[in-house]
């Protein structure tokens, strides 16, 4: 089973949006999802729902980085920030992967500070997904 930690500070409408689509994809996987953020806020949006799923939980940190932020000034200002507390949870075994909707530089940077570059490997990859027919675009 899969453990994914999910920046619940990162992107617009955060935590709000990211709370509501953790907590629905929760439902639907056996994979165990972790928001990364201020617990106070996430657990005002989860107490939104009639049941916390049981493979949710929260881990708690005091800082984000916000989107016009310079990501190496932040990440070196913000040693708390829900995107580095995140990498760390990779790097301690508590998580296989993390998602971001957040300052793309920052995740980059943290993930290169943090959990190092694989041999052979210049850059960190990114990921992304577009729904079939979504903005004209189609999948065949």
């Amino acid at each position: 089973m899969s453990r994914i930690a999910i920046d619940a500070m990162g992107g617009d409408h955060a935590p709000e949006a990211l709370v509501e689509g953790t907590t629905l994809a929760a439902r639907e996987t056996r994979s165990e999802l972790i928001l990364v953020g201020d617990k106070k806020r996430i657990d005002r949006e989860l107490a939104k729902f009639e049941d916390k799923p049981e493979n949710l939980s929260v881990r708690h940190c005091s800082e984000w980085v916000e989107m016009g932020e310079s990501p190496v000034t932040a990440l070196r200002e913000k040693k708390d920030s829900s995107i580095l507390v995140g990498m760390r949870i990779i790097k301690g075994d508590e998580a296989d992967a993390i998602v971001t909707a957040g300052n793309t530089g920052a995740a980059t940077v943290a993930s290169k500070t943090v959990l190092h570059m694989l041999e052979g490997v210049d850059r960190p990859a990114i990921a992304a997904s577009i729904a079939a027919g979504c903005g004209g675009w189609t999948t065949r």
